[in-house]
Formats: C-alpha cells, sequence, structure tokens
C-alpha cells in the first residue's frame, strides 16, 4: 500500500467511520466502484462493528511508511518459497501418530495461531506430515498463492486421490469441493475436510478434532501467513475452539463454519 496503493492508503489514514473506511478499501485497494453490488456494504459493515466490540478497537489508529510498511510481494514471495521447502521438518510432525478423531488434549485454549515453524509440542502429534515436494501450487493459480482459497486447493490435493479441482473465494470453498466430489456439506468436523467460514470469508482443512471439539486446523492468510503476514505459497496452524465455529458464532474467520469431506464418496482416498 505504500506504493501500488498509495490512493488506498492515503484515503484510510483520512476517514474517520466504518462506512468511509470500507469505500476507501473498496475503491482504492480492490479497485470497485462505490456503488457495486460486489462490496456487501450492510455485510462489511456489521464484521467491521463486531469486530471492534470483540476486541475493544476505541482508539485511533495510524499508518506508518517505517520498517513496518509492507514488504515487496515479490520478495516476499521468493522468500516463502525458500523457507517452505528448507523448514518443512519444523512444520511437520515426522512421527504421525494417526490419532483417531475426538481425542487427545492439549493444555492450550482459545483461538491460537503458530507459524509453521514454532507449533507447540502437544499440538505436534496431530499435524499430519505433509512434505513440501507434496504441496504442488501449479494446482492453484498465481493470484491464490497468497490467500486461503489457494492453500485449501493445494492442500486438499495433496491429502486426497484422485486430485480434483475447484475454485471460489473461502466463504464458498466447502460447497465447491461438496459439488466436484459428490458429498454434502455439513457442520460436523472431521479430519481432512476442507471448512468454509461466511465470517468473513475464509478457509483451511481440519487436522484433527480434540476430545473436547476443539480443531487444529491449516489454512492460509490468517495471522501468521499468507498476504496478512506477507509471505505466499505458506501456511499456519490453528486452534479453533468448538465456540468459535459453532452455528451463529460470531468469532472472525471462524464463525459459522461448515465442512466438506471427500471420503463421504468411496472414489476419494485420504493418505496424510
Amino acid at each position: 500500500m505504500a506504493s501500488s496503493h498509495t490512493v488506498a492508503r492515503l484515503g484510510l489514514a483520512n476517514v474517520k467511520d466504518i462506512d468511509s473506511s470500507a469505500l476507501a478499501w473498496d475503491t482504492g485497494f480492490e479497485g470497485v466502484g462505490a456503488s457495486d453490488p460486489q462490496r456487501k456494504v450492510s455485510e462489511v459493515k456489521a464484521w467491521a462493528e463486531s469486530i471492534k466490540k470483540t476486541y475493544d478497537l476505541n482508539f485511533e489508529g495510524s499508518l506508518s511508511s517505517g520498517n513496518n510498511a509492507v514488504s515487496d510481494s515479490n520478495t516476499s514471495a521468493s522468500n516463502s518459497a525458500d523457507s517452505d521447502s528448507n523448514n518443512q521438518s519444523a512444520y511437520c510432525n515426522t512421527d504421525d501418530s494417526g490419532s483417531a478423531d475426538g481425542t487427545g488434549k492439549i493444555k492450550e485454549s482459545g483461538l491460537l495461531f503458530w507459524d509453521k515453524n514454532s507449533i507447540p509440542d502437544d499440538i505436534k502429534p496431530y499435524v499430519h506430515n505433509i512434505t513440501s515436494k507434496k504441496l504442488d501450487w501449479r494446482l492453484t493459480t498465481p493470484d491464490a498463492y497468497n490467500q486461503c482459497a489457494g492453500f485449501s486447493q493445494v492442500y486438499m490435493n495433496a491429502i486426497w486421490s484422485p486430485n480434483f479441482t475447484f475454485r471460489g473465494n473461502g466463504n464458498v470453498t466447502a460447497e465447491a469441493v461438496a459439488k466436484v466430489t459428490g458429498v454434502k456439506v455439513t457442520t460436523t468436523p472431521k479430519a481432512g475436510a476442507v471448512f468454509s467460514s461466511d465470517r468473513p470469508n475464509h478457509t483451511g482443512v481440519v487436522l484433527h478434532v480434540l476430545a473436547n471439539g476443539d480443531l487444529i486446523i491449516a489454512n492460509q492468510n490468517a495471522v501468521k501467513s499468507g498476504q496478512n503476514a506477507g509471505t505466499s505459497k505458506d501456511y499456519e496452524i490453528t486452534l479453533a475452539p468448538k465456540k468459535s465455529y459453532a452455528k451463529d458464532s460470531q468469532a472472525v474467520g471462524y464463525g459459522d463454519m461448515t465442512f466438506t469431506y471427500p471420503g463421504d464418496n468411496s472414489k476419494y482416498k485420504l493418505h496424510w
């Protein structure tokens, strides 16, 4: 935003309310018109109000062009690719336990995020071994290399066979996978299932369902990876509490989640 989208950056610096902020972002960054129906003004405002209330964001923000400025995307993508291939072992649990869903207890609680190189020891037994060779980013498009939907496409094809192609934003990924694999979308999580959340627009893959119903998931562009972290072809591990993904939950990125498990069709086989 400090370079190619300066208009958006300056617009955001001068707004005083949520409506003006959304308008500055949509027109200056997303490149849509003020009256474009894609903007979904009322939904965005509702999400923003929820976030503001949840995190008590009643203070003035600021924009800096110093060391915290967003880095060049090409550099980020290159660095991420190198890091991904060199540090897979730190992310992977090479002694995969193959633990069944509905088992296991961990000390962590709440909605938590870890990059692939900083996973707590008690989480590692539930993180499956996906090597860098299996993550074939050619299965998605370059514009999705730093997005959650791109990661779900690549990751699902790393663990399921035969491969299948699906497209769409994060909030419709579960539906897209269900359509192409011939199974149903459910509200029941299962290891190996892709998830979608419409709060606001996110997707990822379930790695394990703990005994208390909490989920350990892999996803990109949440907090520690992807566009939000200035990286590309990346991913992170998230602990999503049961209360966060329950129906009508307002949890940002994980509320009201739905799941699609290709294995409900005997044609598709899961291999971690």
